[in-house]
């Protein structure tokens, strides 16, 4: 999408596609500051929430797969409790291949004189297990559906 209002609009027809409402939990701001979306409730997601927007720091061309490390602002659970999970990325953070990944991390560990984060979660697609009877189940670890939106 071109703008944060075409996003606010995707998020919404998403909405409803999925037959999901309109609530959404947003655990932190960063990158989402000029979103203009009504049903947005900012705070940690919880247990039962049904959908969580969030932003992220690297997206990977290559594979699909979203990248978010932990931070004093960030829950990691927040990532994973949502049934459905909406990710803004915008076109900055959009990096080709893998090993592009590193060299970012590198870089705001230097600028941050603190070191690579304690974790850095890679997001690839909605959770899946066929672990049990070997019949296919989503949502076992993970939200059964995760939908990124391009920005830029």
């Amino acid at each position: 999408v071109g703008n944060m209002n075409e996003a606010s609009l995707t998020i919404s027809k998403y909405l409803q596609d999925k037959d999901v409402g309109c609530e959404v939990v947003v655990p932190w701001k960063k990158g989402l500051e000029d979103l203009n979306y009504d049903s947005l409730i900012h705070r940690q997601v919880q247990s039962g929430d049904t959908c969580v927007l969030t932003s992220c720091e690297l997206a990977v061309a290559e594979t699909g797969t979203v990248l978010a490390h932990s931070s004093a602002n960030l829950n990691i659970s927040s990532l994973y409790l949502a049934d459905h999970h909406i990710i803004i990325v915008r076109h900055e953070q959009l990096v080709a291949g893998l090993e592009d990944i590193w060299p970012h991390y590198r870089g705001l560990a230097q600028k941050s004189n603190q070191g690579l984060p304690r974790s850095i979660n890679w997001l690839t697609g909605p959770s899946m297990s066929a672990d049990i009877e070997k019949k296919l189940t989503l949502g076992v670890h993970g939200p059964i559906s995760m939908h990124i939106i391009l920005l830029g």
